[in-house]
């Protein structure tokens, strides 16, 4: 507080003393202020490039420059305005139809605002033309190719089939780069030890070109995921399919017993009823002495294995009526 109160008095002795001369000093640099604001000046500078396209169905491609480089003259008291605010603007009106034109910017695509709008001249500098390419605006559906990988914990499985919605997704932007736009993709990601119903959504990739625009941003990855139940389903009946006209097939042996292995939900209520083994009819099954694999039909979300036995022989018998 003492140091305070010695600095502060310090201060007000040191005002006391030159208080004239301060004030006389202020007052000259204020006359200074308001003679030299009040001449003119030529002052370079840069201001923002601004284009407009007016057909919302098309798109500038090519790479514009962000700046131009201009001269202004005017009083320098709206010169300091403009340095402040910065109200200037190159403004372009490019209302074309698709191709690649030769734009040549002039003094009167200047675009100033407040003061600077009413008392500057101004001259532009650079750039004397500028490369402009306009596309047409498309959209269109490029499929996704899912990096979403799902690994059930030990003890589980999924069932059926991942489900990913949608396989594809509609894309806006210029027409050359969508057209060359084969797919689209999400992160890779690796999800691990689940062990129930899976459902998320994941963001698609944004492909390099800026100006493609992904309308549908995600996905929906859906898995059904149970425990893992394996079990030996006997007795199991072994037929010939595709039998000609009147004729019979005795298949030796007559059954077969095979494990299942699945989710819980699916393979539970399996029973011999279920599973379907056939062999396909062939003009030389009743060749002496050979036997024929067995085929097993499909069941989704199951795994078959152990088949026992996994050969037939068969025997054709004409149906007498």
């Amino acid at each position: 507080m003492a140091a305070n109160r010695i600095i502060w008095k310090k201060g007000k002795d040191l005002w006391d003393r030159h208080k004239i001369k301060i004030a006389a000093t202020l007052f000259a640099v204020f006359i200074w202020f308001l003679v030299v604001t009040g001449d003119n000046y030529e002052y370079r500078t840069t201001i923002p490039i601004e284009i407009t396209q007016p057909n919302p169905g098309y798109i500038i491609t090519s790479t514009i420059p962000p700046e131009a480089a201009v001269q202004l003259q005017g009083p320098g008291k709206h010169l300091f305005s403009f340095l402040l605010f910065r109200e200037g603007r190159l403004r372009l009106n490019i209302d074309k139809e698709p191709g690649v034109y030769v734009v040549r910017p002039t003094d009167s695509d200047i675009s100033l605002s407040g003061s600077a709008k009413r008392h500057f001249s101004r001259r532009l500098l650079w750039p004397d033309t500028i490369m402009v390419k306009i596309e047409k605006l498309i959209t269109r559906k490029i499929p996704v190719r899912n990096n979403i990988a799902l690994k059930p914990q030990p003890g589980y499985t999924i069932v059926g089939e991942v489900v990913y919605e949608p396989d594809s997704v509609r894309v806006l932007g210029p027409e050359n780069p969508v057209r060359a736009l084969d797919s689209l993709y999400t992160k890779s990601i690796q999800l691990a030890d689940l062990k129930y119903p899976f459902s998320d959504r994941f963001d698609i990739i944004q492909p390099p070109n800026e100006q493609i625009q992904i309308l549908d941003r995600d996905i929906a990855v859906e898995a059904d995921i149970q425990k893992l139940l394996e079990k030996t389903i006997s007795n199991v009946p072994v037929t010939v399919r595709y039998l000609p006209h009147q004729i019979d097939a005795i298949v030796t042996p007559a059954q077969l017993s095979l494990k299942v292995q699945g989710g819980v939900n699916v393979v539970f209520p399996l029973t011999d009823k279920n599973i379907n083994a056939y062999i396909e009819y062939r003009q030389d099954l009743e060749t002496h002495g050979k036997d024929f694999p067995i085929i097993i039909e499909p069941i989704p979300g199951v795994r078959f294995r152990d088949i026992k036995p996994d050969r037939f022989k068969v025997r054709l018998v004409r149906r007498q009526d």
